[in-house]
């Protein structure tokens, strides 16, 4: 090309930015403006249970610029494994190696692959249609897609963990959207929404999730930095589009295309005490026991517990106080005598179930089958359980089985192994993971209702729905608007079923975990849990104006993906704001209970007023 073409189609790229056709500043045709390696795409490996699995590759943005479409940035990805196995493959994410694969491949149209395209143009409708485009033996195929389920199955009726044509509720891994009109075409889709999601302070990794109209999703995760440089291109790309809406066309900004979600707490929505306590160490721990082992301050050591946590090698000595198998004024001597009688009863236990079982056994074999088949699907990427014939999860069946025996009122709930695992894994001793989980299970809605007539996660739900409203009014008045269904808040149920141990990267959970067996001011901080999560997640489900299912969708696919710290900063500053409150509804009125009077004292005193919320007839005693 001579020098004066060369000036020529600099000149028309110029002015084609000018006019919003284009723009030199982000790239010419051609140019790749952004390449990073190890971008993941998470897949649900059916034969592993519930386990992701991390498939890393290489994603390329380059620049596509004509004047019918304006720029439009094309997104590939191409797996590590393909590049390994045939390192020519790279063409297929480079905007040269395309067109020389285009003119020499003759491929047929129902099996060309469609790539990840952005468009910006100055006609009124911005085409974007999606799929990652990969390179597998020399043929491009697309990263297999994830659609929106049609249905909602319970997970134990899905032999086959799919969820192309059914939503699995235990697991995952899609974002929602509000769908708009298709094309005439049927061929190009116009993006409804692009997200990046950071998921550490420094705001370079995270997640970026694209939509397309008919339910397609793709969720690339970046778990080595490299976001904030792409969400920085995406910015600009935005700009560029603003620029280029013709008067008359939709906004840019109320499309809301692109959003950058940066999640935060501020000084004021903090509890006052928030980072005044340490963790609870070794040493910090010693400080407060006496020359008998007594803990001359529990009330302090909970505080500790319930701001700051504690070191992963205390909680072996510190769970069993939290769970109340020993109490916190007893001494080391009397542990060790309380130690002794447990095991002494769990021995009896032992033998109870051998006989109950002997007089029932059609009956027991098929509880027992049911605990195996979630036992060996537990946690199998903790060393604790690993392998095939782990004697760790054969004692996390005999737990299961002891504890259904003594409890069948209970009896075994899918689930339970969840909860187990940590104990089992932490404690590593058959007797005290049994008593921990005992007293753990009549914390949760798993255990019956001392009364015997009340739904223990009804209870729950009344709470949370009075807490919405009264913490984040228009959330509640989203999901107001969609009652009944929106009103039975499915996307909660299983944070309070599983503690959020999906929800959060394990040692995070146990944080959770921790923060509410402190019992401090509450028994139900597991609520402001939740109440935090849709505070500082849920504000796009209010501007997409999500119906109930793809609110359940969106924060399904937050799993894993959400800041426990800032979720538990929130948390405990509205636990401090709820206690301030002089008037709190009449069905809010249990919601607050202190078990020590320290923690009360100061209070001034409190109104409660009826806000016509009960779900009985009774009389209200506020009315």
């Amino acid at each position: 090309m001579s020098a004066f073409s060369e000036f020529f189609k600099k000149a028309h790229d110029a002015l084609n930015g000018i006019r919003g056709v284009n723009s030199f500043f982000l790239g010419r045709d051609g140019d790749v403006v952004y390449s990073k390696n190890n971008v993941c795409v998470h897949e649900t490996d059916a034969k592993a249970g519930e386990d992701e699995a991390h498939c890393p590759g290489y994603l390329t943005v380059h620049c596509q610029c004509n004047e019918s479409m304006g720029l439009t940035l094309i997104l590939q990805w191409l797996p590590n494994l393909t590049l390994h196995k045939n390192p020519q493959s790279i063409r297929s994410v480079s905007p040269r190696g395309k067109q020389n694969r285009d003119e020499n491949v003759q491929t047929p149209p129902q099996k060309l692959a469609e790539e990840v395209k952005i468009a910006v143009g100055s006609d009124e409708e911005s085409s974007v249609s999606l799929d990652i485009q990969v390179e597998e033996c020399g043929t491009a195929v697309p990263v297999k897609q994830v659609k929106r389920p049609t249905t909602l199955v319970p997970y134990s009726t899905q032999e086959d963990h799919s969820f192309n044509d059914a939503l699995g509720v235990p697991s995952i891994n899609v974002i929602p959207h509000t769908p708009i009109k298709h094309e005439k075409d049927g061929l190009q889709r116009k993006m409804r929404s692009m997200r990046v999601f950071y998921s550490n302070p420094e705001c370079t990794s995270g997640q970026l999730v694209i939509a397309t109209l008919d339910s397609h999703y793709k969720i690339l995760h970046f778990h080595h930095g490299g976001l904030d440089k792409l969400a920085y291109i995406f910015e600009q790309w935005s700009s560029i589009k603003a620029r280029s809406v013709q008067e008359g066309s939709p906004s840019a900004i109320a499309d809301k295309q692109l959003i950058i979600c940066q999640p935060a707490v501020t000084k004021v929505e903090k509890d006052p005490e928030e980072g005044l306590f340490e963790k609870i160490s070794l040493n910090t721990w010693r400080n407060y026991e006496n020359k008998s082992g007594v803990i001359v301050d529990s009330g302090t050591v909970r505080k500790h517990i319930f701001f700051a946590s504690m070191d992963v090698e205390m909680r072996e000595k510190v769970w069993p106080f939290l769970l109340r198998v020993y109490p916190w004024e007893s001494s080391a001597d009397q542990r060790e005598n309380i130690k002794n009688d447990l095991f002494l009863e769990y021995q009896n236990i032992r033998k109870k179930r051998y006989r109950v079982i002997e007089n029932a056994p059609s009956r027991w074999i098929s509880i027992e089958n049911s605990i195996i088949k979630d036992v060996v699907r537990t946690d199998r990427k903790n060393p604790y359980f690993a392998g095939d014939n782990n004697p760790n999860s054969e004692i996390m069946k005999n737990i299961l089985i002891n504890y259904a025996v003594m409890n069948p009122e209970i009896n075994y709930i899918q689930g339970m192994s969840d909860l187990l695992a940590p104990l089992l894994s932490t404690l590593k001793d058959e007797v005290d993971a049994y008593f921990c989980f005992k007293n753990f299970m009549q914390q949760t809605v798993f255990s019956s209702n001392p009364q015997g007539n009340e739904n223990l996660m009804e209870t729950n739900l009344t709470y949370l729905r009075n807490m919405l409203k009264m913490m984040e009014p228009d959330f509640y008045a989203h999901l107001e608007k969609q009652k009944p269904d929106a009103m039975q808040m499915m996307f909660v149920h299983r944070w309070i079923l599983l503690c959020f141990k999906r929800e959060f990267p394990e040692n995070h959970a146990l944080h959770i975990w921790e923060c509410c067996w402190a019992h401090y001011r509450t028994n139900y901080f597991h609520l402001f849990v939740c109440v935090a999560i849709v505070s500082i997640y849920g504000k796009d489900v209010i501007t997409q104006e999500l119906p109930h299912d793809e609110i359940l969708l969106f924060f399904a696919s937050l799993a894993n993906h959400m800041d426990a710290i800032l979720v538990l900063q929130k948390a405990r500053g509205l636990l401090f704001e709820f206690t301030r409150m002089e008037k709190i509804p009449c069905v809010l009125e249990g919601l607050c209970s202190p078990e020590l009077e320290q923690w009360n004292s100061h209070k001034s005193f409190r109104n409660f007023y009826c806000n016509q919320s009960h779900a009985d007839k009774e009389a209200c005693p506020y009315q």
